[in-house]
């Protein structure tokens, strides 16, 4: 009996070797191929963009803020957005 090492063993079928790959966890799979960015672009939760300058880009959400705000007559008053902002 050839020892281990010695051993011959017949190449994989092609079956074989494309279940092992379909098996591979496509995010391990995206970080050997294409890279670090490729998988955070991809898999991460917080979709994340990089500006090359200040102000670049900015951020706001759709959240109505608990804010009043007082005129010069002593009112109190919610603001809005006005149309012009739009």
């Amino acid at each position: 009996m050839p020892s281990r090492s010695t051993a011959v063993f017949p190449p994989p079928g092609y079956s074989t070797v494309r279940a092992v790959v379909a098996a591979i966890d496509p995010g391990l799979r995206t970080i050997a191929l294409e890279g670090h960015a490729a998988y955070r672009d991809r898999f991460e939760l917080v979709f994340r963009r990089t500006a090359g300058r200040a102000n670049e880009q900015w951020q706001c959400d759709h959240t109505e803020l608990d804010i009043e705000i007082v005129d010069a007559v002593g009112g109190r008053a919610r603001p809005g957005c006005p149309a012009s902002w739009m």
